[in-house]
Protein backbone atom coordinates (compact mmCIF):
# COMPACT_ATOMS: atom_id res chain seq x y z
CA UNK A 1 0.00 0.00 0.00
CA UNK A 2 1.48 3.43 -0.88
CA UNK A 3 2.36 5.62 1.85
CA UNK A 4 0.56 8.84 2.16
CA UNK A 5 2.38 12.03 1.83
CA UNK A 6 1.47 15.49 2.46
CA UNK A 7 1.17 16.21 -1.23
CA UNK A 8 -0.67 13.18 -2.27
CA UNK A 9 -3.74 11.83 -0.64
CA UNK A 10 -3.93 8.41 0.62
CA UNK A 11 -5.44 6.24 -2.14
CA UNK A 12 -6.03 2.61 -1.42
CA UNK A 13 -4.34 0.36 -3.83
CA UNK A 14 -6.52 -2.05 -5.75
CA UNK A 15 -6.74 -5.54 -4.42
CA UNK A 16 -4.58 -8.08 -5.89
CA UNK A 17 -6.41 -10.19 -8.36
CA UNK A 18 -6.36 -13.87 -7.86
CA UNK A 19 -4.66 -15.87 -10.48
CA UNK A 20 -6.89 -16.94 -13.28
CA UNK A 21 -8.57 -20.10 -12.62
CA UNK A 22 -7.27 -23.01 -14.43
CA UNK A 23 -9.03 -23.72 -17.61
CA UNK A 24 -11.92 -26.03 -17.04
CA UNK A 25 -11.45 -29.43 -18.30
CA UNK A 26 -13.08 -30.16 -21.60
CA UNK A 27 -16.61 -31.59 -21.14
CA UNK A 28 -17.52 -34.06 -23.75
CA UNK A 29 -21.32 -34.09 -24.60
CA UNK A 30 -22.42 -37.20 -26.30
CA UNK A 31 -25.14 -36.80 -28.96
CA UNK A 32 -28.86 -37.50 -27.97
CA UNK A 33 -29.85 -41.02 -28.42
CA UNK A 34 -33.60 -42.03 -28.67
CA UNK A 35 -34.74 -44.34 -26.02
CA UNK A 36 -36.61 -47.31 -27.40
CA UNK A 37 -39.21 -48.92 -25.21
CA UNK A 38 -39.44 -52.61 -25.36
CA UNK A 39 -42.28 -53.83 -27.65
CA UNK A 40 -45.28 -55.02 -25.68
CA UNK A 41 -45.99 -58.65 -25.75
CA UNK A 42 -48.96 -59.72 -27.89
CA UNK A 43 -52.08 -60.23 -25.83
CA UNK A 44 -54.25 -63.04 -26.96
CA UNK A 45 -57.86 -63.13 -25.81
CA UNK A 46 -59.33 -66.52 -26.16
CA UNK A 47 -63.12 -66.46 -26.75
CA UNK A 48 -65.11 -67.78 -23.90
CA UNK A 49 -67.52 -70.54 -24.39
CA UNK A 50 -71.03 -69.29 -25.09
CA UNK A 51 -73.33 -70.70 -22.52
CA UNK A 52 -76.97 -71.20 -23.25
CA UNK A 53 -79.20 -69.08 -21.02
CA UNK A 54 -80.74 -70.95 -18.21
CA UNK A 55 -84.48 -71.26 -18.10
CA UNK A 56 -85.86 -69.06 -15.35
CA UNK A 57 -89.06 -69.86 -13.56
CA UNK A 58 -91.28 -66.72 -13.79
CA UNK A 59 -92.56 -67.39 -10.28
CA UNK A 60 -89.44 -68.55 -8.40
CA UNK A 61 -86.95 -66.43 -10.35
CA UNK A 62 -83.25 -67.33 -10.91
CA UNK A 63 -81.78 -69.89 -8.52
CA UNK A 64 -78.48 -67.98 -8.08
CA UNK A 65 -77.15 -64.52 -8.87
CA UNK A 66 -73.37 -64.22 -9.09
CA UNK A 67 -71.96 -61.25 -7.19
CA UNK A 68 -68.33 -60.16 -7.34
CA UNK A 69 -67.33 -59.64 -3.75
CA UNK A 70 -63.64 -58.89 -4.43
CA UNK A 71 -64.36 -56.16 -7.02
CA UNK A 72 -62.12 -57.71 -9.63
CA UNK A 73 -64.64 -57.02 -12.36
CA UNK A 74 -65.27 -60.70 -13.04
CA UNK A 75 -69.02 -61.08 -12.57
CA UNK A 76 -71.59 -63.09 -14.39
CA UNK A 77 -74.30 -60.42 -14.40
CA UNK A 78 -73.99 -56.62 -14.45
CA UNK A 79 -74.87 -55.17 -11.08
CA UNK A 80 -74.83 -51.65 -9.66
CA UNK A 81 -71.56 -50.18 -8.49
CA UNK A 82 -71.03 -48.88 -4.99
CA UNK A 83 -69.35 -45.68 -3.89
CA UNK A 84 -65.83 -47.09 -4.33
CA UNK A 85 -66.48 -48.61 -7.69
CA UNK A 86 -66.88 -52.09 -6.29
CA UNK A 87 -69.95 -54.05 -7.09
CA UNK A 88 -71.99 -54.67 -4.01
CA UNK A 89 -75.08 -56.71 -3.32
CA UNK A 90 -76.84 -53.84 -1.55
CA UNK A 91 -78.32 -52.67 -4.87
CA UNK A 92 -79.68 -56.05 -5.91
CA UNK A 93 -83.50 -56.03 -5.53
CA UNK A 94 -84.77 -58.72 -3.29
CA UNK A 95 -88.09 -60.31 -4.26
CA UNK A 96 -90.37 -61.91 -1.77
CA UNK A 97 -91.77 -64.67 -3.94
CA UNK A 98 -94.25 -65.79 -1.32
CA UNK A 99 -95.77 -62.31 -1.24
CA UNK A 100 -95.70 -62.23 -5.03
CA UNK A 101 -97.58 -65.51 -5.25
CA UNK A 102 -100.09 -64.28 -2.69
CA UNK A 103 -100.67 -61.06 -4.67
CA UNK A 104 -101.12 -63.06 -7.85
CA UNK A 105 -103.67 -65.28 -6.14
CA UNK A 106 -105.59 -62.23 -4.90
CA UNK A 107 -105.54 -60.71 -8.39
CA UNK A 108 -106.82 -63.95 -9.90
CA UNK A 109 -109.62 -64.06 -7.34
CA UNK A 110 -110.57 -60.46 -8.10
CA UNK A 111 -110.55 -61.20 -11.84
CA UNK A 112 -112.86 -64.16 -11.35
CA UNK A 113 -115.15 -62.05 -9.18
CA UNK A 114 -115.29 -59.24 -11.74
CA UNK A 115 -115.97 -61.78 -14.49
CA UNK A 116 -118.95 -63.12 -12.57
CA UNK A 117 -120.27 -59.61 -11.98
CA UNK A 118 -119.83 -58.77 -15.67
CA UNK A 119 -121.67 -61.95 -16.65
CA UNK A 120 -124.57 -61.18 -14.31
CA UNK A 121 -124.77 -57.60 -15.59
CA UNK A 122 -124.63 -58.81 -19.17
CA UNK A 123 -127.52 -61.20 -18.60
CA UNK A 124 -129.49 -58.47 -16.83
CA UNK A 125 -128.96 -55.92 -19.59
CA UNK A 126 -129.69 -58.59 -22.19
CA UNK A 127 -133.07 -59.23 -20.60
CA UNK A 128 -133.79 -55.51 -20.48
CA UNK A 129 -132.84 -55.23 -24.13
CA UNK A 130 -135.17 -58.11 -25.00
CA UNK A 131 -138.02 -56.39 -23.15
CA UNK A 132 -137.35 -53.12 -24.97
CA UNK A 133 -137.19 -54.96 -28.29
CA UNK A 134 -140.50 -56.71 -27.62
CA UNK A 135 -142.11 -53.39 -26.73
CA UNK A 136 -140.78 -51.81 -29.92
CA UNK A 137 -142.01 -54.78 -31.93
CA UNK A 138 -145.44 -54.40 -30.36
CA UNK A 139 -145.46 -50.70 -31.19
CA UNK A 140 -144.49 -51.46 -34.78
CA UNK A 141 -147.19 -54.12 -34.99
CA UNK A 142 -149.81 -51.67 -33.76
CA UNK A 143 -148.55 -49.09 -36.23
CA UNK A 144 -148.93 -51.48 -39.15
CA UNK A 145 -152.51 -52.13 -38.16
CA UNK A 146 -153.51 -48.59 -37.27
CA UNK A 147 -151.43 -46.41 -39.55
CA UNK A 148 -149.51 -43.26 -38.64
CA UNK A 149 -151.07 -41.23 -35.83
CA UNK A 150 -151.15 -38.06 -37.94
CA UNK A 151 -153.21 -39.61 -40.73
CA UNK A 152 -155.52 -41.37 -38.31
CA UNK A 153 -156.17 -38.20 -36.35
CA UNK A 154 -157.01 -36.24 -39.49
CA UNK A 155 -159.39 -38.94 -40.66
CA UNK A 156 -160.95 -39.25 -37.20
CA UNK A 157 -161.67 -35.50 -37.12
CA UNK A 158 -163.22 -35.74 -40.58
CA UNK A 159 -165.40 -38.64 -39.45
CA UNK A 160 -166.60 -36.64 -36.47
CA UNK A 161 -167.54 -33.75 -38.75
CA UNK A 162 -169.39 -35.98 -41.20
CA UNK A 163 -171.30 -37.75 -38.43
CA UNK A 164 -172.28 -34.59 -36.53
CA UNK A 165 -173.32 -32.41 -39.45
CA UNK A 166 -175.23 -35.30 -41.04
CA UNK A 167 -177.23 -35.72 -37.83
CA UNK A 168 -178.00 -32.00 -37.76
CA UNK A 169 -179.00 -32.05 -41.42
CA UNK A 170 -181.25 -35.07 -40.94
CA UNK A 171 -183.07 -33.37 -38.09
CA UNK A 172 -183.59 -30.26 -40.21
CA UNK A 173 -184.85 -32.30 -43.14
CA UNK A 174 -187.27 -34.07 -40.80
CA UNK A 175 -188.87 -30.81 -39.82
CA UNK A 176 -188.83 -29.60 -43.42
CA UNK A 177 -190.36 -32.90 -44.55
CA UNK A 178 -187.73 -33.63 -47.22
CA UNK A 179 -187.60 -37.42 -47.24
CA UNK A 180 -184.86 -37.80 -49.86
CA UNK A 181 -182.44 -35.48 -48.15
CA UNK A 182 -183.20 -37.17 -44.86
CA UNK A 183 -182.27 -40.57 -46.36
CA UNK A 184 -179.07 -39.09 -47.78
CA UNK A 185 -178.25 -37.69 -44.34
CA UNK A 186 -178.80 -41.11 -42.76
CA UNK A 187 -176.45 -42.59 -45.34
CA UNK A 188 -173.79 -40.02 -44.48
CA UNK A 189 -174.29 -40.74 -40.78
CA UNK A 190 -173.44 -44.40 -41.46
CA UNK A 191 -170.34 -43.45 -43.46
CA UNK A 192 -169.17 -41.01 -40.80
CA UNK A 193 -169.64 -43.61 -38.07
CA UNK A 194 -167.64 -46.12 -40.15
CA UNK A 195 -164.81 -43.59 -40.41
CA UNK A 196 -164.84 -43.18 -36.64
CA UNK A 197 -164.59 -46.95 -36.15
CA UNK A 198 -161.76 -47.40 -38.64
CA UNK A 199 -159.71 -44.55 -37.19
CA UNK A 200 -160.72 -45.04 -33.56
CA UNK A 201 -157.20 -46.06 -32.51
CA UNK A 202 -156.17 -42.42 -32.86
CA UNK A 203 -157.94 -41.68 -29.56
CA UNK A 204 -158.94 -45.02 -28.01
CA UNK A 205 -158.46 -48.77 -28.20
CA UNK A 206 -159.59 -50.99 -31.03
CA UNK A 207 -163.19 -52.09 -31.19
CA UNK A 208 -164.51 -55.46 -32.37
CA UNK A 209 -166.69 -53.64 -34.90
CA UNK A 210 -163.55 -52.43 -36.63
CA UNK A 211 -162.49 -55.98 -37.44
CA UNK A 212 -166.00 -56.66 -38.69
CA UNK A 213 -165.73 -53.78 -41.15
CA UNK A 214 -162.40 -55.09 -42.42
CA UNK A 215 -163.92 -58.53 -42.84
CA UNK A 216 -166.92 -57.27 -44.78
CA UNK A 217 -164.98 -54.78 -46.90
CA UNK A 218 -161.41 -56.03 -47.25
CA UNK A 219 -160.38 -53.14 -49.53
CA UNK A 220 -160.69 -50.83 -46.51
CA UNK A 221 -157.70 -52.58 -44.95
CA UNK A 222 -155.36 -50.90 -47.40
CA UNK A 223 -154.24 -47.30 -47.30
CA UNK A 224 -155.36 -46.72 -50.86
CA UNK A 225 -158.73 -48.39 -50.22
CA UNK A 226 -159.54 -46.24 -47.20
CA UNK A 227 -158.43 -43.13 -49.06
CA UNK A 228 -160.75 -43.95 -51.96
CA UNK A 229 -163.66 -44.44 -49.53
CA UNK A 230 -162.93 -41.12 -47.80
CA UNK A 231 -162.92 -39.26 -51.11
CA UNK A 232 -166.34 -40.76 -51.90
CA UNK A 233 -167.70 -39.73 -48.47
CA UNK A 234 -166.38 -36.19 -48.91
CA UNK A 235 -167.89 -35.76 -52.35
CA UNK A 236 -171.23 -37.13 -51.18
CA UNK A 237 -171.19 -34.82 -48.15
CA UNK A 238 -170.38 -31.64 -50.06
CA UNK A 239 -172.71 -32.37 -53.00
CA UNK A 240 -175.88 -32.97 -51.00
CA UNK A 241 -175.62 -30.10 -48.54
CA UNK A 242 -174.70 -26.68 -49.76
CA UNK A 243 -174.65 -24.97 -46.39
CA UNK A 244 -171.10 -24.03 -45.46
CA UNK A 245 -170.48 -26.49 -42.52
CA UNK A 246 -171.39 -29.57 -44.54
CA UNK A 247 -169.74 -28.34 -47.72
CA UNK A 248 -166.39 -27.54 -46.13
CA UNK A 249 -166.50 -30.73 -44.09
CA UNK A 250 -166.87 -32.67 -47.34
CA UNK A 251 -163.93 -30.81 -48.89
CA UNK A 252 -161.80 -31.59 -45.83
CA UNK A 253 -162.64 -35.30 -45.96
CA UNK A 254 -161.82 -35.35 -49.68
CA UNK A 255 -158.41 -33.89 -48.88
CA UNK A 256 -157.71 -36.55 -46.25
CA UNK A 257 -158.79 -39.27 -48.67
CA UNK A 258 -156.53 -37.86 -51.35
CA UNK A 259 -153.60 -37.94 -48.91
CA UNK A 260 -154.28 -41.61 -48.19
CA UNK A 261 -154.50 -42.42 -51.89
CA UNK A 262 -151.27 -40.60 -52.69
CA UNK A 263 -149.51 -42.61 -50.00
CA UNK A 264 -150.80 -45.84 -51.51
CA UNK A 265 -149.81 -44.86 -55.04
CA UNK A 266 -146.33 -43.80 -53.93
CA UNK A 267 -145.86 -47.10 -52.16
CA UNK A 268 -146.81 -48.98 -55.32
CA UNK A 269 -143.37 -48.23 -56.80
CA UNK A 270 -141.72 -49.77 -53.76
CA UNK A 271 -143.93 -52.86 -54.04
CA UNK A 272 -143.07 -53.30 -57.71
CA UNK A 273 -139.36 -52.97 -56.99
CA UNK A 274 -139.64 -55.44 -54.12
CA UNK A 275 -141.33 -58.00 -56.35
CA UNK A 276 -138.63 -57.61 -59.00
CA UNK A 277 -135.94 -58.57 -56.51
CA UNK A 278 -137.80 -61.78 -55.69
CA UNK A 279 -137.26 -63.49 -59.04
CA UNK A 280 -138.27 -67.04 -58.22
CA UNK A 281 -140.00 -69.09 -55.55
CA UNK A 282 -136.72 -70.38 -54.10
CA UNK A 283 -135.54 -66.81 -53.53
CA UNK A 284 -138.84 -65.97 -51.85
CA UNK A 285 -138.54 -68.88 -49.43
CA UNK A 286 -134.84 -68.24 -48.81
CA UNK A 287 -135.38 -64.58 -47.93
CA UNK A 288 -138.34 -65.43 -45.74
CA UNK A 289 -136.38 -68.02 -43.71
CA UNK A 290 -133.35 -65.73 -43.51
CA UNK A 291 -135.30 -62.92 -41.83
CA UNK A 292 -137.50 -65.11 -39.66
CA UNK A 293 -135.21 -64.50 -36.69
CA UNK A 294 -137.26 -66.34 -34.06
CA UNK A 295 -138.08 -69.28 -36.33
CA UNK A 296 -141.82 -68.86 -35.76
CA UNK A 297 -142.71 -69.28 -39.42
CA UNK A 298 -144.05 -65.72 -39.56
CA UNK A 299 -142.58 -62.28 -40.18
CA UNK A 300 -143.17 -59.54 -37.66
CA UNK A 301 -143.38 -55.96 -38.97
CA UNK A 302 -139.78 -55.27 -37.92
CA UNK A 303 -138.57 -58.48 -39.61
CA UNK A 304 -140.47 -57.63 -42.78
CA UNK A 305 -138.90 -54.16 -42.78
CA UNK A 306 -135.43 -55.78 -42.50
CA UNK A 307 -136.28 -58.06 -45.43
CA UNK A 308 -137.24 -55.09 -47.59
CA UNK A 309 -134.07 -53.23 -46.64
CA UNK A 310 -131.88 -56.25 -47.44
CA UNK A 311 -133.37 -56.26 -50.95
CA UNK A 312 -132.47 -52.59 -51.40
CA UNK A 313 -136.05 -51.38 -50.91
CA UNK A 314 -136.07 -49.54 -47.56
CA UNK A 315 -139.54 -48.47 -46.49
CA UNK A 316 -140.82 -45.77 -44.23
CA UNK A 317 -143.46 -46.52 -41.65
CA UNK A 318 -146.33 -45.28 -43.77
CA UNK A 319 -145.09 -47.32 -46.74
CA UNK A 320 -144.69 -50.35 -44.54
CA UNK A 321 -148.28 -49.89 -43.43
CA UNK A 322 -149.56 -49.92 -47.01
CA UNK A 323 -147.56 -52.97 -48.09
CA UNK A 324 -148.16 -54.94 -44.92
CA UNK A 325 -151.91 -54.51 -45.20
CA UNK A 326 -151.84 -56.10 -48.65
CA UNK A 327 -149.79 -59.18 -47.78
CA UNK A 328 -151.28 -59.94 -44.35
CA UNK A 329 -154.66 -61.44 -45.32
CA UNK A 330 -155.17 -64.84 -43.73
CA UNK A 331 -155.96 -63.51 -40.26
CA UNK A 332 -158.59 -60.99 -41.21
CA UNK A 333 -160.65 -61.55 -38.09
CA UNK A 334 -157.76 -61.46 -35.61
CA UNK A 335 -155.30 -59.16 -37.40
CA UNK A 336 -152.24 -60.58 -35.69
CA UNK A 337 -150.05 -58.32 -37.80
CA UNK A 338 -147.77 -61.11 -38.96
CA UNK A 339 -147.03 -62.48 -42.42
CA UNK A 340 -146.95 -66.25 -42.83
CA UNK A 341 -144.87 -67.99 -45.46
CA UNK A 342 -148.03 -68.95 -47.35
CA UNK A 343 -149.21 -65.33 -47.40
CA UNK A 344 -145.85 -64.13 -48.62
CA UNK A 345 -145.72 -66.71 -51.41
CA UNK A 346 -149.35 -66.06 -52.34
CA UNK A 347 -148.69 -62.34 -52.63
CA UNK A 348 -145.64 -62.96 -54.80
CA UNK A 349 -147.24 -65.48 -57.15
CA UNK A 350 -150.90 -64.56 -57.54
CA UNK A 351 -151.63 -61.01 -56.46
CA UNK A 352 -150.40 -59.22 -59.54
CA UNK A 353 -153.59 -57.26 -59.83
CA UNK A 354 -153.17 -55.87 -56.32
CA UNK A 355 -149.55 -54.86 -56.82
CA UNK A 356 -150.66 -51.89 -58.88
CA UNK A 357 -153.16 -50.61 -56.32
CA UNK A 358 -151.85 -50.58 -52.78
Amino acid sequence: MAEATEDTPLIPSPPETAPAAAASEDIKVEPFKSIKEPAPEEIRVEPEEIKEPEEIDPIKGPEKIAIDDDADGDIEAPLAEGAGGAVTDSFVPKIDYDAFQASAAVAAAKTAEYSKVAYVKGVEYGKKGAVVASVKAKEMSEFVMDGPIGFRLLAFIGGCGVFWFSVVSMVNMYYNINIWRMIASMYNIFLGFSMLLMESTAVCKRTPWRNEIYTRATFLRTTFGRGFAYVFVGINMSAQHFDWPCFYTGIYVCGVGGLYMMTGIYTQAKVTLLRKHLKDEDTVMEKFDEHDADGSGTLEPAEFADLCESLGVPMKKIELLAVFDIIDTSDQNQRKNTITKEEFLHWWSEWDELADVV
